[in-house]
């Protein structure tokens, strides 16, 4: 009989150990599934700052692009008034009775 209590009472123990190692492994399951998902809501936060970033990016580099060709036509736009103004002084030089003429 006492060797039926002593069995039985191990069997208790060892199925409480095992109930509690079970819990044990659930929580620290969870506690990593948790974890994993932190990390998981951190790299989409940091996705959409990375896009956001390059989309600021590119709306700078096409700026700066439009900036550029609009540099560049008001360029263009200075040559043509220089070629206009130095037409202009050669007709007034040419018309002026006070300039030498030197063309033959």
């Amino acid at each position: 009989m006492n060797i039926v209590v002593i069995v039985v009472i191990v069997a208790i123990v060892v199925a409480i150990a095992v109930v509690l190692w079970k819990r044990r492994a659930d929580q620290k399951a969870e506690a990593l599934r948790n974890q994993a998902q932190e990390h998981r809501d951190d790299a989409r936060a940091s996705q959409i700052a990375a896009t956001r970033q390059e989309t600021e990016a590119n709306a700078l580099a096409a700026k700066a692009k439009a900036d550029l060709v609009k540099a560049e036509e008001q360029r263009n736009a200075a040559a043509v008034k220089r070629e206009v103004a130095s037409d202009l002084n050669v007709h007034a030089d040419n018309i002026d009775p006070d300039v030498p003429n030197t063309s033959p």
